[in-house]
């Protein structure tokens, strides 16, 4: 809640200059409802995108002070947030709500810009891979790949917002490791065949990328077979191998447990049991099990 429509229409007019030719990102301005009008009017033409801040999962209904995806296209919005940091801490949306609404944009052809990122308590909990996991299967529940391609994922960690700590590029770069693998496991089809799956954290497809930015936003996945091939029975002129099972056998006060050569076995037998058998006569060992007489 910033800046009032005169203001904010002097932003852009700064702003744009800035940005003017730059073809590597997608750049798209998220300002308040009431100055989308301004905003987009200042930015046509230019290769700035302007979109909502947050949209509601219906497309239209009784739900004062929302806004609805038609609303957003009908002044030339193309962009939303879904999800938000903020959204989820003081509006109260859960994963239900954040993934009702990426179907709506989805559907609607809108880009959704899906925010996920964990708190301070859970980064120095160490749980920061299962809440971005948490969030991101939340979020693409019955979503395909193919209809994913132009969902955007944005890592915000809310723990460097306003707390003066500072989230560092090797932790940026950990938490995208951890999106990727998780949004590509999520789409990616269970086919023994190499199959192109999409990160979901490229940019729109309708935006001109560069081929680094391209080769990032694809993997190819392998998935195993359901199950192994059935091996053939044994010839029934070679007898199938078996590790003798001898259980434990004492000798003197040492217990020895697992699988011995058969020849140490008889030879270690042989030798000993005559030395046994006189000392020991209440104890005879024959082949694999210990008697006692």
């Amino acid at each position: 809640m910033y800046k009032t429509p005169a203001e904010a229409k002097a932003f852009v007019d700064a702003f744009l200059p800035l940005v003017v030719g730059h073809t590597r990102d997608e750049i798209a301005l998220f300002p308040s409802p009431v100055l989308l009008p301004t905003v987009i009017a200042a930015a046509k033409g230019s290769n700035v995108a302007v979109g909502a801040q947050n949209i509601h999962f219906a497309e239209e209904g009784a739900y004062t002070g929302e806004t609805s995806v038609g609303q957003l296209q009908a002044v030339g919005g193309t962009h939303t947030l879904i999800g938000h940091s903020e959204r989820r801490q003081y509006f109260a949306e859960t994963e239900e709500i954040v993934n009702k609404k990426l179907h709506t944009a989805l559907k609607h052809g809108v880009v959704p810009v899906v925010c996920i990122g964990e708190v301070l308590a859970e980064r120095e909990a160490g749980k920061t891979a299962h809440v971005l996991k948490t969030q991101i299967a939340g979020a693409f529940a019955g979503i395909t790949a193919e209809a994913a391609g132009p969902i955007v994922i944005a890592y915000e960690p809310v723990w460097a917002i306003g707390t003066g700590k500072t989230a560092t590029p090797e932790m940026a770069v950990d938490a995208h490791k951890i999106i990727r693998a998780e949004v590509a496991r999520l789409l990616a089809p269970r086919s023994p065949q190499p199959c192109a799956s999409s990160t979901a954290a490229a940019s729109s497809p309708t935006t001109p990328q560069p081929s680094s930015a391209r080769k990032r936003s694809t993997a190819l996945w392998w998935a195993e077979p359901a199950s192994s091939p059935t091996p053939s029975p044994p010839s029934s002129s070679i007898k199938p191998h078996r590790a003798p099972l001898w259980p434990r056998i004492q000798l003197r006060g040492h217990t020895h447990v697992g699988s011995w050569p058969r020849s140490r076995l008889k030879t270690d037998l042989s030798c000993r049991r005559r030395r046994v058998q006189r000392r020991e006569p209440w104890l005879w060992l024959r082949g694999r099990q210990d008697r006692r007489r």
